[in-house]
């Protein structure tokens, strides 16, 4: 084998021996010794051919003697909102492969969190805690080799911006409907929070997703005062509540002026006045004397404002009240009438 090939093969195993980290070059020399030196054979322009092919297809893309890059400088931290932190710098270097972006809070320690192409000098990190402190530092980087570190450079993330103008409004009796102002422009949604009474507690009723300002909570009891408040929620921040504000769901009118009659020994007959527009029942209850609990007697349709209760005994007191139905819930009671059955068949009885 010729000096000349002999050296690059030797530089060449060394190489590869430092990539692979074991020596080839002994290897090598083991084989050539057991094949009675047929590699010397070889013709030195192929033999190099062979060498170059081997070091192309071992060797790493950016090899460990490359450059080290210079460091980036002027890094500069901008919060750009609740979540987001924008960083900058100077790139100082035109044999990077990309810059490698570190991070801690408070006193801890940095922790990578993102690489960056060749050329980019600017990186927005997002999905942070509102109102915190963040630092951060970079290097460049060109294979395995690092530059030292930039400068490093903090800020703190902006506070969630709670929403505002909370206005509530019933607009039934088992609905009420909230209305806010949004004050965020990186809200992933708004939670809506709900007490019944100045001293209760609040829990959650409803969510709604980002920029949306209203909300409809439904399933509520008729005639109750209900408070609410409103916060914009972010990944895992949240901002301060809204104002509270209240609203007391309709009432369904109850039947006034109830009269009962008797018609005969048998018969009592109930007229009333029908006091909502969207009734769909009308349920009568009676009980016999002064004392004793009510039970349902039957019901009537809607804009129904008489019923003649039969098959009574002869003189028996009889009292009666009735409520509205709508479906969803019922109104308070009428007031409360009574009749006495005669003893004996009379005419001319007053028909309610």
């Amino acid at each position: 084998m010729d000096f000349q090939f002999s050296r690059i093969l030797k530089i060449t195993l060394m190489i590869l021996s430092d990539a692979f980290g074991f020596s080839l070059e002994k290897n090598v020399k083991k084989t050539i010794n057991r094949g009675n030196n047929r590699l010397l054979a070889v013709h030195p322009l192929l033999s190099q051919m062979i060498l170059f092919g081997i070091f192309t297809l071992v060797l790493p893309t950016t090899p460990s003697w490359a450059a080290v890059p210079n460091p980036p400088s002027n890094l500069i931290a901008t919060a750009v909102g609740a979540t987001k932190i924008q960083l900058t710098w100077t790139d100082n270097s035109s044999d990077e492969q990309g810059f490698s972006i570190e991070r801690k809070t408070g006193t801890g320690s940095f922790l990578w969190i993102a690489n960056v192409g060749v050329g980019v000098t600017t990186y927005e990190n997002t999905g942070l805690s509102q109102n915190t402190q963040y630092f951060y530092q970079i290097k460049a980087y060109n294979g395995s080799n690092y530059s030292t570190y930039s400068n490093e450079a903090n800020a703190t993330t902006f506070t969630l911006n709670a929403p505002s103008n909370l206005s509530v409004s019933a607009v039934s009796y088992t609905q009420i409907t909230l209305t806010w102002t949004d004050n965020s422009s990186e809200e992933t949604g708004f939670k809506i929070e709900r007490k019944t009474g100045e001293t209760d507690t609040y829990s959650q009723v409803g969510t709604t997703g980002a920029n949306t300002t209203t909300f409809t909570n439904n399933g509520l009891s008729q005639g109750t005062v209900y408070f609410y408040r409103v916060q914009a929620v972010s990944g895992t921040n949240n901002s301060a509540y809204s104002n509270e504000a209240k609203a007391t769901t309709k009432t369904l009118s109850a039947p006034s002026d109830l009269k009962a009659a008797p018609l005969s020994t048998t018969q009592i007959k109930l007229k009333w006045t029908d006091n909502t527009s969207d009734e769909t029942r009308f349920y009568i209850e009676y009980r016999i004397g002064a004392e004793g609990d009510y039970s349902q007697l039957s019901s009537v349709a809607a804009n129904i404002t008489t019923y003649t209760h039969n098959n009574l005994t002869a003189n028996k007191t009889y009292y009666y009240r009735v409520r509205t139905y709508n479906g969803l819930s019922y109104s308070s009671y009428s007031n409360e009438a009574y009749a006495t059955t005669p003893s004996c068949v009379e005419e001319g009885y007053y028909q309610p």
